[in-house]
Parts: C-alpha cells; structure tokens; sequence
C-alpha cells in the first residue's frame, strides 16, 4: 500500500526534542529503511525519485544533515583536502586557489584553507600538524616563498602530501608552472627577433617563483 506523501503531525512526533536527530528518526518519518536513507544520503542511484524525494523531504523537515564524523567511521575517508598557502589576496595565489577549487569541485571534496604565518618562519612540519587536527584526507601547499625546513620535511603517514613549488622535494610530489622554462622561451623569442636589448623585472627576493624566473 502507497505511503501518503504528506507530512502530518503525528510524523513530527517521531523525533523528541532535544536528542539528535538519527537515520532511523528519518526513515521513519519517510515511511523507509535505514539503508534506503543511506542510500540517498551518499548520492546512490539505486532509489527510485519519488522515494528520494520523500526521504529529502524528511531530513528537511527534521533538520538532519550527515556529518563528517559519521561519514569517515563508514568509509575511512572526509571527502575534503586540506590548503596551505601565502596571502591569498595576491593575484598568482587566487588563480591557484580558483585551479584547486575547480578540482576539488569536480570530485566532490571540499577544501579546507588555512594561511601560512608570515609573522614567523614558516615550517611545514608545524603546519602539517596543524592540518592534521582537521577532517582532511590529504595535504596541499603553495610555498611560493622560502620555507625553513622544506628539504627537511616529512609528510605525516596517512595523508599525502602535494607541494606546489619549482623545487623537488626528496618525499613529496612537486608541482608547478615552469617558470625558469617560461622565461627562456620569452627570451629566446625576443632574441629570434633580433631584439639584444632586454630588461627584466624582477619580483620579490623571498619569491621562489621570481627567483627561477629571473634565472630563466
């Protein structure tokens, strides 16, 4: 026999005030099991649309929202990338942060920022640790400036580690736009065309990315 799609009162009683709202206050109120709620909570396509959307319905109406916490006893995982990195008011940094935003975004994680402190020297081992303590499943840094122990550092065990920098590191992957390359090629176009005099700009002397640059 068909569940009447409307919501009555005697539906709101299911969940009592002031104890948490569960799978099985939802199931309840949506006239299903657990496992169709757990379907429809983690994206499965095994659910008819009506269905889903009466179980929708009802975690509206109950206020449940899945939490991180439940979701990475399940399956291990947080679903979301943690991001170090410099000022991001500067222009190189949003369009690095646009990049990983828009990747993220396409697999379903979110990002977690944080800011490195530049009022002190800059370790990664400090700001891995600092990550850490957060629902992360792995680790991006921008280090487009000097960073103390950068040959030094370790990654923590569990979360790989991507460093986004001109510089190999002996433990990490490395990744960046080939700035030393970039400026060769500018040059040696001036040159074809019978340019000699060439005068270039440099950035700032703690900038890692203007320091391959001018050497290119």
């Amino acid at each position: 026999m068909e569940r009447d799609n409307k919501m009555t009162a005697a539906d709101s009683a299911v969940h009592k005030p002031g104890r948490a709202v569960s799978m099985a206050d939802v199931a309840k109120l949506a006239g299903v099991s657990r496992q169709t709620v757990s379907r429809v909570v983690n994206g499965q396509a095994c659910v008819v649309e009506e269905t889903r959307k009466r179980v929708m319905d009802a975690m509206d109406q109950l206020g449940f929202y899945p939490s991180f916490a439940g979701r990475s006893l399940r399956d291990g995982k947080y679903g979301c990338i943690g991001l170090c990195m410099f000022d991001i008011t500067h222009t190189g940094n949003v369009a690095t942060l646009e990049g990983l935003m828009s990747a993220a975004r396409e697999y379903g994680h979110a990002v977690t920022l944080i800011e490195f402190d530049e009022s002190e020297s800059v370790r990664l081992r400090d700001t891995a640790r600092r990550l850490a303590e957060l629902p992360v499943d792995g680790m991006v840094f921008n280090t487009n400036r000097t960073i103390e122990d950068f040959d030094e550092f370790e990654p923590l065990n569990g979360l790989p580690t991507i460093i986004i920098s001109m510089k190999e590191h002996p433990r990490c992957t490395t990744i960046d736009s080939d700035q030393y390359g970039c400026s060769q090629l500018v040059v040696d176009h001036l040159r074809s065309h019978g340019h000699t005099q060439i005068r270039h700009l440099a950035g700032p002397k703690d900038s890692i990315t203007a320091d391959f640059r001018t050497r290119g």
